[in-house]
């Protein structure tokens, strides 16, 4: 997840995206990513736990060493469990009224992204379609169309010759969305 050439602009929609942003003018808001281990130690050192956001690592390993104010689960169940009955007091002073959850997003890896397509709390799907074939070892699974239609596509943005949009999709979206660009 190092943000170098063609990541740059998807890195910057995915902080925008996933980050507090409403955090200056509310800051009871907050917002939550969950990942797996694997995607949790491909963030590079100086930019974990990911700021202004509640960080959740999924593993099986119970003895997996975890910096301090990052929370760990064993599932993607126990993650959503845990954050629906935590009482938030992130970054607030004794006293001030608890945070209010506003939105939990699934950054990955694979499974994870499988497991939280299937669970009825996911409504939105915030993809990066990339126009090539590249050499990877993870990708976002397939998806119904009937479950989750196109609600939102960005332009085409083009950097050092790969070409790319940002597509919004919801679950039980009205009929046509918008159509394809």
């Amino acid at each position: 997840m190092t943000c170098l050439g063609v990541f740059r602009p998807i890195c910057a929609i995915f902080k925008t995206t996933t980050a507090s942003t409403a955090w200056e003018a509310n800051p009871r808001k907050v917002k939550a990513v969950i990942m797996g281990r694997k995607t949790w130690e491909s963030i590079p050192m100086n930019v974990r736990p990911l700021p202004q956001r509640i960080n959740i690592v999924l593993t099986q390993n119970s003895e997996y060493d975890m910096r301090e104010g990052i929370l760990v689960a064993h599932s993607l169940k126990e993650a959503f469990s845990r954050l629906k009955k935590m009482e938030i007091e992130w970054g607030m002073e004794k006293g001030t009224p608890k945070a209010c959850l506003e939105e939990v997003f699934v950054i990955g890896g694979g499974r994870i992204f499988n497991e939280a397509i299937a669970h009825p709390d996911c409504t939105k799907l915030y993809i990066t379609e990339i126009d090539g074939v590249f050499n990877c070892d993870t990708f976002f699974p397939a998806f119904s169309k009937e479950d989750f239609k196109e609600i939102s596509r960005s332009e085409t943005h083009t950097e050092n010759g790969i070409s790319f949009q940002f597509v919004v999709y919801e679950r039980g979206a009205l009929e046509g969305g918008i159509p394809p660009q």
